[in-house]
C-alpha cells in the first residue's frame, strides 16, 4: 500500500490511481513541477588558435621550443573553451598543445599538453596563463642545460614537481641583479600560492 502511494506522487503532473483503504480512488491531478529550462545552464564554445597577439609567455615559448627542437618542427596550438551563462559573467579555459612532427607517421604528435590554472575573463588572458604552464615546463625539462646561463634567475617546472625552482639569488656577486632575482623568486611564490587558493 505504501509503495503504490509513493509512485502515484511521484508521477507528478499525470492522473494516476491510489490505493486508499478502500481500495482504487479516483484519478488524482497533482501540479506539474516547472521543468527547468536548458538555456539556464552553462554553455561552452570551442575555439583552436596558433595564436599570433601580443603576449610575453607565447614568444618565450615559442623561441625554447625552437632551440631545443629545431629539426622536428615543434608548433604550439591553442584550445580554447568559452564558458557562457545567462545570469553569470563568461569566462574562459585553455589547454596549450605542444606537438612535434614525428617523421615515422610522418604527421604531428602531441607531445605535452598545458592547462591554464584558473579560467579567466578574456580569451587573451586565458591563453598567455596557458603559455605560461607551457614555458615553466620546458624551462625545467631543460633546467640543467640552463642552470648558469643568464635566464638562470627564471623561475620554472622540473618534471615530476608541482613547486618552480630557480637558482640561489643569494650566490649572486652583483647586487642589482640580486635584488631583482629576490624579487621574482618571491613574486613567483606568491603568484603560486594565490593560483593554489
Amino acid at each position: 500500500m505504501v509503495r503504490n502511494e509513493k509512485i502515484a506522487r511521484n508521477n507528478s503532473g499525470r492522473p494516476c490511481l491510489t490505493r486508499g483503504i478502500y481500495g482504487l480512488t479516483e484519478p488524482e491531478y497533482e501540479e506539474a513541477r516547472p521543468v527547468p529550462s536548458r538555456h539556464t545552464c552553462w554553455r561552452n564554445e570551442y575555439f583552436t588558435t596558433s595564436f599570433s597577439g601580443e603576449d610575453f609567455f607565447h614568444p618565450r615559448l615559442v623561441r625554447i621550443l625552437l632551440d631545443h627542437y629545431p629539426e622536428q618542427q615543434a608548433k604550439e596550438e591553442y584550445k580554447c573553451t568559452k564558458w557562457t551563462h545567462p545570469k553569470y559573467e563568461s569566462h574562459w579555459s585553455t589547454e596549450a598543445h605542444i606537438t612535434r612532427w614525428n617523421e615515422f607517421t610522418g604527421s604531428h604528435v602531441v607531445e605535452s599538453i598545458h592547462s591554464s590554472l584558473s579560467d579567466c575573463f578574456s580569451k587573451h588572458a586565458s591563453i598567455s596563463d596557458a603559455a605560461h604552464q607551457a614555458l615553466l615546463a620546458y624551462r625545467g625539462k631543460h633546467y640543467e642545460e640552463r642552470k648558469n646561463v643568464k635566464q638562470k634567475y627564471l623561475p620554472c617546472r622540473p618534471p615530476g614537481t608541482l613547486q618552480c625552482v630557480m637558482a640561489d639569488p643569494y650566490l649572486e656577486q652583483n647586487e642589482q641583479l640580486k635584488e631583482m632575482a629576490l624579487t621574482i623568486q618571491v613574486m613567483n611564490q606568491k603568484l603560486e600560492d594565490s593560483q593554489l587558493e
